[in-house]
């Protein structure tokens, strides 16, 4: 009897699931493509394989992103580290664990500002043994969503990868964003996430909180964190609009100073405590200012304590400087040049 056998460009033993490597040879010697036809290629057989490879989406996006309509084909440097990270991948790939159903699951799930990932594994003594990986890039739309939107869609895309091994069983969801315990409780849902929560009722699931220092195998995608998913958020220091045109610097100093008037302001620590403890309300409660209605259902990233107010606004704005005038007074007042020219010279001088 034999001891393992190839089917559909898989290896397929006692120990696991393994790539065939008559199948991924080829891929050592494969050229860089010189076209789009040639790139298709080598996505069809990398994503033939993506499942052995944990973080596909985020490797694969310099690539994916020649494949759109209006893209100019120019092979990058990011291109090329991409294309050599993908062979690397196809011609390394680990032994994928066969699954136990009488062992319990357990879905790792992450997403980042461009794509999303996530982990099966079930525990086998003190060992866990990784039954599949899965990413996806996100599309444009999806790239606009705020943080927890997006770790809701990732959590329910994975869910939806996994379910033929899910489906019927008691598993646990492992997520570095903390937000997403309290899925299941959230009050009237709307739109997009009600119709999400409606697809997970068929799912019986619970939702653990990791911390990311140990969230590592399905944060290969290098997401971005955010405290809470006010808005979009790809950094954690943030930047005060000061125009439409660009935005000013915030000074070290003035954000030392804003932290800690922010810790000392007792409506903000009610956020912080709506953030660190949890469940946000629906409503916030009548009986605190119209300022703090405003930033609870705005969901601002930089809360500004009443003493700060006036350096931060000091900081974005000002004299716009010679470079300046023509691109703000040209487009309002055409000829504003002639006319300061008019009322100068009609000015008497001392």
């Amino acid at each position: 009897m034999k001891r393992k056998v190839a089917y559909l460009g898989h290896i397929i033993s006692e120990k696991g699931i393994a790539t065939d490597p008559s199948k991924t040879r080829a891929v050592k010697e494969w050229q860089a493509p010189s076209c789009v036809s040639e790139l298709r290629q080598l996505l069809g057989l990398a994503s033939y394989y993506r499942k052995f490879d944990n973080g596909f989406a985020s490797n694969a996006a310099p690539l994916h992103r020649l494949l759109e309509g209006d893209a100019e084909w120019k092979w990058t440097e990011d291109c090329q580290v991409a294309f050599d990270a993908l062979k690397h991948q196809l011609t390394s790939a680990p032994i994928l664990a066969n699954p136990v159903f009488r062992l319990r699951f357990l879905d790792d799930v992450d997403a980042s500002g461009d794509g999303l990932g996530a982990v099966l594994s079930q525990k086998d003594g003190s060992k866990e043994r990784v039954v599949a990986y899965a990413s996806r890039s996100l599309t444009k739309p999806e790239r606009r969503y705020c943080v927890t939107r997006r770790e809701m869609l990732g959590l329910v895309w994975a869910l939806r990868e996994f379910r033929p091994y899910l489906y019927g069983q008691r598993f646990l969801v492992r997520t570095d964003h903390s937000c997403l315990r309290w899925l299941r409780n959230f009050k009237e849902p709307e739109g997009q996430v009600a119709r999400w929560l409606e697809s997970l009722a068929e799912l019986d699931f619970e939702v653990k909180h990791q911390p990311g220092r140990l969230h590592g195998n399905a944060d290969a995608l290098s997401r971005t964190s955010c405290a809470q998913c006010g808005r979009p958020m790809k950094s954690s220091m943030c930047a005060v609009r000061a125009a439409p045109s660009g935005s000013a610097i915030v000074a070290q100093t003035l954000r030392d100073q804003l932290l800690a008037a922010q810790q000392a302001d007792p409506e903000i620590q009610l956020l912080r405590q709506w953030v660190t403890s949890g469940p946000w309300p629906t409503q916030c409660p009548h009986e605190y200012s119209r300022d703090l209605k405003m930033m609870w259902q705005q969901g601002l990233i930089w809360i500004v304590q009443e003493d700060c107010r006036l350096s931060v606004a000091a900081s974005g704005n000002g004299h716009i400087g010679v470079a300046g005038k023509d691109p703000v007074w040209q487009p309002i007042c055409p000829g504003i040049d002639g006319l300061l020219y008019q009322v100068d010279s009609r000015i008497p001088s001392y």
